[in-house]
Formats: C-alpha cells, structure tokens, sequence
C-alpha cells in the first residue's frame, strides 16, 4: 500500500500559499517599501514634553516605540511607512499617577519623516468636543509635567 500522506500534505501547504498569496495581491501590500527613521517633536506651550513614552501604529499595527527626550524629541529608527499619517499614542508614569492620550488620523509627517506637535491645539480641541477643561485635560495627559 502506497503511503498518500505527503502528497496530501504538501497539497494542503501549497493551497494555502496560493489563498495567501491571493489575499496578499488583493490587499495591494508592498515589500520594496524602505525603512525610514521617524523624528517627531511635541512641544506643549513651546516647552518640551518629555518622558512620555510613545507608540506610532498604522491602524492597529505597531511601527514603532520610544520614548521623548527633555528635548521633548521622539526618534525611532527602522520605520516601514505604508503612508504618513500615523496613530500616536502617548504615556507617563509621573508622580502623580499614570497619563495617557492619543492622536488618531491627526500627525502628518513631512518628506522627511518629521513633525512637530504641538500639544496645546490638540488640548483645546479635545476640550472643546468633550466640553472638558483644558486643564483637567493637560494634567491628564501630562503635557505640562517638568523633564525632572
């Protein structure tokens, strides 16, 4: 009796690549896209924001994470860039508790990558959709925190 089972698998394995292969095609990926090196710099007021530990995704994939300087300056190298509209999601452990926000769809970045935030635009205008104070929203996010 001859043993089918290889033949069996290696057709389950090669239908599989041809379904992947055609969802990938479909979805217009590309893997020549070089890696880039992301500078951003967030500033709230004029004065950096630093310490803040930073996350950039696409969507729901994750392109990078480092956290600002006292400079308020975010670099990280070895980004695969799909556009250059990017998610960014801030956070802080300071000593009066734990601080988070984000920006969805809001960050451009320029022909080289960079951008500047400034904080304060995007304090006043969460605070005018949520009906929140500014200054409840600053000391959430803890944009206005020393770099000590």
């Amino acid at each position: 009796m001859k043993n089918i089972y290889p033949n069996i698998l290696l057709s389950f394995f090669f239908k599989r690549f041809i379904f992947l292969s055609i969802i990938l095609i479909g979805h217009n990926y590309s893997f020549s896209q070089t890696k880039s090196t992301v500078t951003i710099t967030f500033l709230f007021n004029g004065k950096p924001v630093c310490g803040h530990d930073i996350i950039l995704k696409d969507d729901e994939i994750v392109l990078g994470k480092g956290k600002t300087t006292n400079d308020g300056v975010l670099k990280i190298d070895s980004v695969l860039l799909k556009y250059t509209a990017v998610d960014i999601y801030g956070y802080k452990m300071s000593r009066t508790g734990s601080k988070k926000w984000s920006l969805i769809k809001l960050i451009e970045l320029d022909d080289d990558n960079k951008a500047t935030v400034n904080m304060e635009y995007y304090v006043k205008m969460v605070a005018k959709e949520s009906k929140l104070s500014e200054s409840l929203i600053i000391t959430a996010w803890g944009v206005a925190e020393s770099c000590n």
